[in-house]
C-alpha cells in the first residue's frame, strides 16, 4: 500500500514523496537497514531483540555490549552480521508504563 505524504507547511523541508507501508518479516524485508526498540543494555532481550540476536547470530550480542548502556532517546548501529540487511540501529525509547508523572 503507498500513502502519499504531506509535510506540515511549517516544516523547513518542502517535499512530495510516498510512504510504503508493508506487513511483512522485518528481518527479511530486504532493507538495507533494520531500526528496533533495544535494551539500554543493547543485550539479547524478550520480543524484538530477543529475535533480532538470534537472527544475527552471537556476533551481535558481542559487538554491541561494548557500545551499552545507552539511555532513551540514544542511538547506536552495528553490522547486521548473519542477517540480509546491512545494518541494525539499536534505539531505546522512554517506557511508559503507568502513565505517571515519574515517568515523563
Amino acid at each position: 500500500m503507498s500513502v502519499p505524504l504531506r509535510i506540515n507547511e511549517n516544516c523547513a523541508i518542502k517535499m512530495q514523496t510516498t510512504l510504503d507501508i508493508r506487513i511483512r518479516d522485518i528481518l527479511q524485508s530486504g532493507a538495507d537497514i533494520i531500526v528496533f526498540s533495544a535494551h539500554p543494555s543493547l543485550l539479547a532481550g524478550s520480543g524484538v531483540s530477543g529475535i533480532v540476536h538470534k537472527a544475527a547470530g552471537p556476533e551481535l550480542e558481542l559487538f554491541a555490549k561494548s557500545l551499552g548502556p545507552i539511555a532513551p532517546g540514544e542511538s547506536v548501529i552495528t553490522p547486521a552480521f548473519n542477517l540480509p540487511a546491512k545494518y541494525i540501529i539499536h534505539t531505546v525509547f522512554p517506557r511508559y508504563i503507568y502513565g505517571t508523572s515519574e515517568e515523563e
